[in-house]
């Protein structure tokens, strides 16, 4: 899992299982970077990641599994509003 090559190399990280955990975990400390996953329980990572730019300009790296071209797509040029 990558948060564990992350932590191996030094890097503090905090998992959140479910995306309506996001906003709130990141208004309460903010992250450096955030990975996200587009397939997430409670808010799809899109759904946040658009939540998240009208507030902070962190990086945020989508991590997925999904591979269909309208999926990459969806979230290419995303960067909010």
């Amino acid at each position: 899992m990558l948060v564990d090559y992350l932590q191996a190399a030094g890097y503090a990280t905090r998992w959140l299982s479910n995306g309506s955990e996001v906003i709130p975990a990141v208004h309460e400390q903010p992250p450096a970077l955030i990975l996200l996953d587009l397939m997430l329980p409670g808010c799809d990572g899109l759904t946040v990641c658009r939540e998240l730019r009208r507030f902070t300009d962190i990086p945020v790296i989508m991590v997925t599994a999904k591979i269909e071209e309208i999926d990459r797509l969806a979230g290419a040029g995303d960067r909010g509003g």
